[in-house]
């Protein structure tokens, strides 16, 4: 995978997923019918970029307690997300990246893998109620 378009092809391909290629050449798609990834590179055209929105959490106790759990989650080692958020959406967000040299496919698979599946049990939790 030496650049943007093989990720794409083999998103297309190997995934069956529906993707939208917009003006900035990023990558757009839906997991699951859940989750809505957005994948690009950085300006240096050295990091493959991944986010995605989690959840919507309304001000209050609850988003303090989102939140100080989603710090803990970030001190977890190995980590397969950072989580952050977005104060004028009131949305909780994931991202992470990964150098483009050297990416072969087994590599990106498990860091798109690692990603979503994660993303996907902290939204399936925050939806719930439960812990993360």
């Amino acid at each position: 995978m030496n650049n943007f378009e093989d990720i794409s092809k083999f998103l297309t391909k190997d995934y069956d997923l529906e993707i939208i290629l917009d003006e900035k050449k990023s990558i757009s798609l839906i997991v699951e019918e859940k989750i809505s990834l957005q994948l690009e590179l950085d300006q240096s055209l050295q990091k493959l970029l991944i986010f995605c929105k989690i959840a919507e959490i309304t001000a209050g106790k609850y988003r303090e307690d989102v939140l100080t759990k989603s710090l803990k989650e970030n001190f977890k080692y190995p980590y397969s997300l950072i989580l952050g958020f977005l104060e004028k959406e009131s949305a909780l967000c994931a991202y992470n990246y990964i150098y483009m040299d050297n990416l072969d496919e087994k590599k990106f698979i498990t860091f798109f893998s690692s990603f979503t599946e994660r993303a996907l049990f902290i939204q399936d939790a925050i939806e719930k109620g439960n812990d993360f």
